[in-house]
């Protein structure tokens, strides 16, 4: 039954030493998310300045660097010359057609056969050539930043490819199916809305890291512990910041032991205060008590008047 007993109180301890770590854990998270809210207020115009400046900044990248790319493209059916016409023959003619004729529109003999047409010392667009499988169809397509200049290409790509082909494949026909002809919109549309967004995201992203500096970095007490490390001043306790509700132009009641609107709280904490400084002033066999703070308004007055209250409760 001891053993039993015993088991039971570590348990206990156990659970209530977890449980303290996690308040422990929670109250810390709570003071990292006040400073931050109160580092939101202070620098409030400075972070909506910085979210606007990363905003401006990814618009204006977007829209300057933004550069127009046009698409010609022209869809045929290719045809050779043989005097055989068995569909055995067709079929393999279209299944090597649609192997290597990919090849010749975009081999690096045309291009410089259609820069010499066009009088271009090297094409500044890209060609580009698909084939539906196992067949003569074909499309071609001419990709650059000049809408014009792509059709140009487009059209003497047409023209000059039997100088090549006909090294490769032999003579071949053309069958022209469609064509786009001049490009009158670029296939890749300005976003500077997304841009923009992207500024705006990133910026709110520098804020909340300033937020957080700001909030590791504030060096003031919050908790028993803060002062503890940097002070070697006995803590006496926690005083509970007490609100009322201000109604126009009328002054804030006095926060007083003997006011029934200032709660259960408010007691507790100067009963502990008192405690302590009877303690202390016995042991040390002091008469005097001063309450002082680092600057002005931060309530000595109100806790000099409810320890004196305290104390003239204990009598």
């Amino acid at each position: 039954m001891d053993t039993a007993v015993t088991m039971d109180m570590e348990v206990i301890m156990e659970n209530e030493q977890s449980n303290k770590l996690n308040l422990i854990g929670i109250l810390h998270l709570t003071t990292i998310i006040d400073d931050m809210w109160r580092g939101l207020k202070k620098f409030f115009w400075l972070l909506i300045l910085l979210v606007c400046l990363c905003t401006g900044i990814f618009y204006a990248r977007t829209r300057f660097s933004y550069t127009p790319s046009y698409e010609a493209y022209s869809s045929f059916v290719v045809s050779t010359s043989s005097p055989y016409s068995s569909s055995y023959y067709n079929s393999t003619t279209a299944t090597q057609l649609s192997k290597t004729f990919p090849y010749i529109l975009t081999s690096g003999a045309l291009s410089q056969v259609v820069a010499n047409d066009l009088g271009l010392s090297e094409l500044p667009v890209t060609i580009s050539a698909e084939s539906v499988s196992d067949s003569a169809l074909f499309t071609i397509k001419v990709t650059g930043t000049d809408a014009q200049l792509t059709y140009d290409v487009l059209q003497s790509v047409i023209e000059n490819y039997p100088e090549v082909a006909d090294y490769i494949i032999g003579s071949t026909e053309l069958t022209l199916l469609d064509e786009s002809g001049v490009p009158e919109e670029p296939v890749n549309p300005p976003n500077y809305l997304r841009g923009a967004r992207n500024g705006a995201v990133i910026g709110l992203f520098f804020a909340i890291v300033l937020l957080l500096l700001y909030s590791f970095t504030r060096n003031t007490v919050r908790r028993k512990e803060d002062m503890s490390a940097r002070t070697s001043i006995v803590h006496l306790g926690t005083v509970p910041m007490i609100k009322f509700k201000k109604r126009g132009k009328q002054q804030s009641p006095l926060v007083l032991l003997d006011k029934r609107n200032c709660g259960h709280s408010l007691g507790e904490s100067f009963r502990t205060i008192r405690t302590r400084v009877i303690k202390g002033m016995e042991e040390q066999k002091l008469k005097t008590v001063l309450v002082t703070s680092a600057a002005a308004g931060e309530g000595k007055s109100t806790v000099a008047a409810n320890l004196a209250l305290s104390l003239r409760r204990q009598g």
